[in-house]
């Protein structure tokens, strides 16, 4: 138990060093790259960490399925320890991802403002062991109806979109604009 701990530990270090950290370009490069170079990569940060491992236990870190070349960042191939992890880099460094085109897939919600009666949608990300979530706002490009023309809350969803911040209330929100739902 402690070892799995401090491999999910090194994990998400790992991913918010990756991620978090540099230009742009840099931040987009790990995730595209192939899944060898993601286990390198979880490798290298535990060798620096001064944990103990090997790739047996990174498994989980790499990519499951070729990434979408129509995408810049494309989260529905990755381990859901990665993409738990690059969803909390893009909502602590948003400017990081601004206008780079999106591919998530999980949970849909809705949350409707009791005071403007605007609906917000999203699709919500579990970590690995399904204890805490995250989530993307998504804006659809076509209009739809709810909840006439929206899954059900709880349905499982893949959305498409450029990710973006927008600023309401003096708070900043991360979204998906002109998303396609599928």
């Amino acid at each position: 138990m402690k070892k799995k701990f401090g491999f999910i530990s090194v994990c998400f270090l790992c991913a918010v060093c990756l991620f978090a950290c540099g230009n742009a370009e840099r931040t987009a490069a790990p995730v595209t790259s192939s899944s060898a170079q993601t286990v390198k990569d979880v490798l290298d940060a535990a060798k620096f960490l001064g944990i103990e491992t090997s790739s047996e236990d990174v498994e989980d870190t790499s990519l499951t399925g070729e990434p979408d070349p129509n995408v810049d960042v494309d989260l529905t191939v990755m381990s859901s320890t990665m993409v738990y992890s690059i969803v909390y880099s893009m909502v602590t460094d948003p400017s990081s991802y601004e206008g780079k085109k999106v591919k998530i897939d999980g949970i849909f919600d809705v949350y409707t403002d009791d005071k403007t009666g605007k609906n917000y949608y999203a699709c919500i990300i579990q970590d690995a062991t399904k204890c805490c979530s995250s989530g993307i706002e998504f804006e659809l490009e076509e209009e739809r109806v709810y909840p006439n023309d929206y899954p059900d809350n709880g349905s499982y969803i893949t959305v498409t979109g450029v990710f973006e911040t927008y600023e309401e209330d003096g708070i900043l929100y991360c979204t998906l604009r002109n998303a396609k739902m599928m």
